[in-house]
């Protein structure tokens, strides 16, 4: 494999996406969850997502490294948010396509 293929495979693989969110949630809350939990995650790192214009309780962090997405993931999988439990995975551009159309 090439540097640039390299390259894109972190880019692709370092993203978060955490499911099962209030759907009052918003970055802000999402934030502060993250930096309750040791993990850093600026409001302008965090997409939340959508299903017809309406929230669907589901986010996307991207996150710096896979390394970071990784340990993101495991320290939040299975979490309480609020009064919720919440799912956290490392996830692709082609998961990103199936979360933003609600599918699993």
């Amino acid at each position: 494999m090439n540097s640039k293929q390299n390259a894109a495979m972190t880019v692709i693989s370092s993203q978060l996406l955490i499911r099962g969110l209030p759907w009052k949630a918003t970055k802000a809350h999402v934030s502060l969850f993250l930096l309750s939990h040791g993990l850093d995650a600026r409001e302008d790192s965090i997409e939340m997502l959508n299903t017809k214009c309406m929230p669907n309780g589901r986010a996307i962090v991207y996150c710096d490294t896979n390394r970071t997405a990784m340990k993101a993931a495991l320290a939040i999988h299975l979490t309480k948010f609020s009064k919720r439990y919440i799912e956290a995975y490392v996830h692709t551009d082609v998961d990103k396509i199936f979360a933003l159309r609600g599918v699993k």
